[in-house]
């Protein structure tokens, strides 16, 4: 009996071992969903696995090499021995996250989304060890989840919006709203990781005021963090895009400049 005990235990170390050691060999590298959530399960079961949890770090590898093999992989479900209004959060929480979890939302913004849900499985591994003086998982998930739904707000009005700024005639400089409608932008797409910003002016393109207005918006966006190569002049002079914002009531086209943010597909993988 001892003998069958030991060979059980040994079998279950080596699963655990074989688990971790076949997503190590897989090399997640986060690029499209599922390969930065399994790069998110492989680490988070290496931390497991360093402080002696070996079962659970079999169980996040398992499920890191699923996802790692383009399987559905699903956040875990919080365990039914939790008070009634924990485990209504938990539920919440979760509902949330995989209304979230849409096709747009992993296309454009893979990493932010595999974190989101890491970070959820995470919050029900504390809470079923009943850390209750230490739960950063659960924190650092509300905090996640806010980024994606940023993102998720950005579908709303399809994968391409329209946001214009109106300048003062004969100058380039931008008002404090426009200054707001382009911090705005900037703090969306920080969460946003497929996606270009496409400025269009309505004035003649040989006039140095055009030049300047379209100078004057670029800073505006680099100085808030946002790539000089995602923000590139539109080559169209019509757009089919839903206008979000303006910073005036009314538009003079001759003094304004349309900022399209436009998400694209990811090329297919082969």
């Amino acid at each position: 009996m001892r003998h069958f005990a030991a060979l059980l235990a040994a079998l279950t170390l080596s699963a655990c071992a074989n688990n971790l050691e076949q997503l190590k060999e897989l090399a997640p590298i986060a690029g499209d969903f599922d390969s930065a959530l399994a790069a998110e399960y492989l680490a988070y079961a290496g931390s497991e696995a360093e402080q002696g949890r070996k079962n659970a770090a079999s169980y996040y590898a398992g499920k890191g090499i699923k996802a790692a093999e383009h399987e559905a992989v699903l956040p875990d479900t919080p365990t039914k021995s939790l008070s009634p209004e924990t485990l209504s959060d938990m539920k919440a929480s979760r509902e949330v996250l995989l209304s979230l979890l849409t096709d747009d939302v992993k296309r454009v913004s893979p990493q932010a989304a595999a974190r989101s849900q890491i970070l959820y499985d995470c919050w029900v591994a504390e809470q079923a060890r009943q850390e209750k003086s230490l739960m950063p998982c659960a924190e650092e998930f509300r905090s996640s989840i806010d980024e994606v739904q940023l993102v998720a707000d950005f579908f709303v009005y399809g994968e391409e919006a329209k946001h214009t700024i109106n300048f003062i005639e004969g100058d380039a400089l931008l008002t404090l709203k426009s200054k707001r409608i382009i911090r705005e932008i900037a703090r969306r797409m920080k969460h946003v990781t497929n996606y270009m910003i496409e400025l269009q002016a309505y004035s003649d393109e040989a006039d140095s005021l055009y030049n300047e207005r379209l100078q004057a918006i670029r800073d505006g966006f680099i100085t808030r963090g946002m790539p000089a190569d995602k923000i590139k002049d539109k080559n169209e002079k019509t757009s089919q895009a839903v206008i979000l914002s303006s910073d005036v009531g009314t538009t003079d086209a001759n003094n304004a400049v349309d900022i399209v943010v436009r998400s694209y597909q990811l090329p297919e993988r082969r």
